[in-house]
């Protein structure tokens, strides 16, 4: 018995020690909801046994936190200030920027994003301690490539891509999967859903190629700092991208167009969302003070809502005033002065700088909730079943809010079109609609009762990775086609010219015997006169 007691020891030390294995994470603080997910992913990993490091690299010094409570964390600071004005930019403030970003937004945003791979690659040295590591394994990010250039110049080999966005064109493409822009809406800066017209079908078409051009512009300028800083033949690096393992993407299935997919890319929406817990006495009270219930209102990490002008700030308060039977909770910035002194004369709003989300959204009297947008919120509300209004402000939000039109769990706003009159109508319209709130419930129960969940799909399939030192059988050879063999236009285009070789040569044999028989008519006609 003691025997097979100190087998059973052995075994399970055995099993510790294979599926134990150094992780290295690569998490630029794009946002605070990407630090926040990285996190997750993290301390996930962590309590599966895994070593994990989070590289942390400070693009917004703004956010401060790690995301992280069980992972060891290397942060490298005083990168640049550029990505930060650009932000502020981009989001607008005071001066409103359009509601999508145009083509000089968003290439001006991959120059700053390559300004601090430079930076990162110029400070490597700081990073050469890593090497000594040994890393199994690195997680890094799809929205630019720098990530999977330091993870092979601190020689990890086997890499995950991490969408943190609904799955995102750059890895679609890279990994050699079709997106078909007739009902497939490309991811960034795109309002519009799978369902198009003829109008829509070609802006959905521009904006997919405007994204895949950036995302080669990316490649290119940023395989070209590791080629000047490094060595001379540093491999591409959409050649590194491409050679990822596997995909997660941070979206759930159903809140997403059902599309082609490949059998590397694994969707874990909803990562380490834990069920709400009970309020605290403070939060108690102000979710039992509106008589018919209580919205809330958020536009997230990235966003505030400092992101309005004045007049749209006054705009949002006097709709919310419309509705006196409900409580509203508006989440400001720490600094928001003008906010404090814009609510006084409003007695059905309650202002917070920080606030239990997932909590307040899990409460039985939260009726609905107002945000920008972002996927990990989309997700949140959808799984406590709460209708949405969504202002989106940039990225994928746009796209994020016309799926939850398509779906009827809410509406959609864009920031030019909000008002008075459009806010307040779109808050009565869920508030007096069932539809959205029974649509909202069907998504709910469809995430929550599917197979598996988001927690054990990431690990079991990094475990999957680790324990078969990759997975290059899932690479699809679509990755080594260029565009005309990859659509079939070679293939098309000699069809089409087989076909009117075809038609070339029928006319000319019957315009030949036609010309025949003409000749015989002809020639008869005259042996009949002689």
């Amino acid at each position: 018995m003691t025997f097979l007691f100190y087998n059973f020891l052995i075994v399970i030390f055995l099993q510790h020690t294979i599926l134990s294995k150094k992780i290295l994470i690569y998490s630029p603080s794009y946002t605070g909801s990407h630090i926040l997910t990285n996190g997750r992913i993290a301390d996930i990993l962590v309590q599966n046994g895994h070593d994990v490091t989070l590289l942390i690299l400070d693009f917004d010094s703004n956010v401060k936190f790690n995301g992280t409570k069980l992972a060891k964390v290397v942060r490298m600071t005083n990168l640049s200030e550029t990505y930060e004005a650009l932000m502020n930019d981009w989001l607008g403030g005071e001066d409103e920027q359009p509601d999508m970003a145009g083509i000089s937004t968003r290439y001006a945003f991959e120059k700053v994003s390559n300004s601090i791979c430079k930076i990162i690659v110029s400070r490597r040295k700081e990073l050469d301690f890593l090497k000594d590591e040994k890393f199994d394994l690195g997680f890094v990010e799809m929205i630019e490539y720098c990530g999977h250039g330091i993870l092979h110049y601190l020689n990890i080999k086997t890499t995950i891509w991490i969408s943190t966005t609904p799955l995102h064109d750059t890895v679609a493409w890279n990994f050699g999967l079709p997106t078909t822009p007739s009902y497939i809406p490309s991811v960034e800066e795109n309002f519009n859903g799978p369902i198009m017209n003829f109008w829509e079908r070609l802006i959905n078409t521009r904006q997919l190629l405007i994204q895949l051009s950036l995302q080669y512009i990316s490649s290119e300028m940023c395989t070209s700092t590791f080629r000047n800083n490094i060595r001379e033949d540093f491999p591409n690096l959409r050649s590194l991208a491409r050679k990822s393992s596997i995909g997660f993407v941070m979206t759930d299935e159903i809140l997403d167009v059902p599309r082609p997919i490949l059998h590397k890319i694994i969707y874990i929406g909803g990562l380490g969302f834990e069920n709400p817990k009970p309020l605290t006495s403070y939060w108690s009270s102000i979710m039992n003070m509106g008589k018919k219930g209580v919205i809330l209102f958020s536009m997230g990490t990235g966003a505030s809502f400092s992101l309005f002008t004045v007049e749209k700030k006054m705009d949002i308060l006097k709709a919310f005033n419309e509705f006196p039977e409900y409580q509203f909770i508006l989440k400001i910035n720490k600094d928001d002065e003008e906010s404090k002194e814009l609510i006084k004369n409003f007695n059905n709003i309650v202002l917070t700088k920080w606030m239990p989300q997932p909590d307040l959204l899990g409460h039985e009297n939260m009726k609905l909730f107002i945000t920008h947008g972002g996927i990990a919120s989309v997700i949140e509300s959808h799984m406590n079943g709460i209708p949405m209004i969504v202002i989106p402000a940039f990225a994928d939000q746009q796209r994020n809010a016309k799926f939850i039109e398509w779906r009827s769990t809410g509406k959609a706003i864009l920031r030019s079109n909000l008002n008075f009159e459009t806010l307040k109508d779109a808050i009565n319209e869920i508030l007096t609609n069932n539809i959205y709130k029974n649509k909202v419930n069907r998504i709910k129960k469809l995430i929550r009762t599917k197979p598996g969940t988001p927690e054990k799909k990431l690990v079991d399939w990094t475990n999957y990775v680790l324990i078969n030192d990759g997975l290059d059988e899932l690479n699809s050879p679509a990755t080594d086609l260029n565009i005309f063999v990859y659509h079939g236009i070679d293939v098309l285009l000699f069809l089409i010219l087989l076909f009117i070789t075809l038609i070339y040569i029928f006319i000319k044999i019957f315009t030949l015997l036609f010309g025949i028989k003409k000749m015989a008519t002809k020639k008869n006609l005259k042996q009949k006169k002689d």
